[in-house]
């Protein structure tokens, strides 16, 4: 079981957090993402720097895994609501500045920051592969 839990109230949502785990190999990926969503290989551990978090907005039905759709609403958050990853001794709450649609190509948003950012991303809209939504929270 993961030690670090992500959530966001205003969606109901409240899943596992898989740490480590590549966003360039698929095998890697899609077994991580039965369990929960992912924070990406390379990028700082949550309250550290830039935590990227990626997870799925639909999936194949038959599919298994209980979180094949846990960020189909991702485009409902708004500057200003919150977002919490917690783990057993420590909570950190992140405020949403930004919610934007970018290019699976536009890699920048990934690489380190001097701030303490969550960078969420999921494949957009539901049902495709064009796009990518990206929610950009702060620490609190």
């Amino acid at each position: 079981p993961s030690e670090w839990t992500f959530s966001i109230k205003k969606l109901e949502i409240s899943v596992p957090i898989v740490l480590n785990v590549s966003g360039s190999d698929k095998d890697e990926y899609f077994a991580a993402l039965q369990n929960g969503v992912a924070q990406m290989k390379g990028t700082a551990l949550p309250g550290e720097g830039n935590t990227v978090i990626f997870g799925h907005s639909s999936y194949y039905k038959d599919d298994p895994g209980q979180y094949k759709k846990i960020f189909a609403t991702l485009d409902q958050l708004e500057t200003g609501d919150e977002i919490k990853i917690a783990s057993k001794d420590k909570e950190l709450t992140y405020i949403v500045r930004e919610n934007k649609l970018l290019d699976p190509t536009d890699v920048e948003i990934v690489e380190p920051t001097n701030d303490k950012r969550l960078t969420v991303i999921t494949c957009w809209p539901p049902g495709t592969l064009d796009q990518r939504l990206v929610v950009i929270a702060y620490l609190k």
